[in-house]
């Protein structure tokens, strides 16, 4: 599950990079709307550049959690496995 959550984020930062970098093909007063429900907003392309930057920087943090999750739990499963090994094994002498 941990790793479906980062991979999500990783294709989301990826499509934020893309965004910027299509942003920035553009020259600067070219007119650019966002859609907010079901509607487009006229936003500046400063402040669309800015929340791409700001949304990837979340998300990269996202990122690096969801991978220290995992690998506690990855520490944990490996700990309970041998754990039941030892007791299993302990009761067969």
């Amino acid at each position: 599950m941990v790793r479906t959550q980062i991979s999500t984020c990783n294709r989301e930062i990826r499509l934020l990079q893309l965004t910027g970098e299509e942003l920035s093909s553009l020259p600067a007063e070219t007119r650019v709307f966002e859609g907010v429900g079901k509607m487009f907003v006229h936003r500046e392309m400063p402040e669309v550049k800015a929340r791409l930057e700001r949304e990837g920087k979340g998300l990269t943090g996202d990122v690096g959690d969801l991978e220290k999750k995992m690998r506690y739990l990855e520490t944990t499963y490996v700990n309970a496995r041998d754990g039941l090994e030892a007791i299993l094994n302990g009761g067969r002498s």
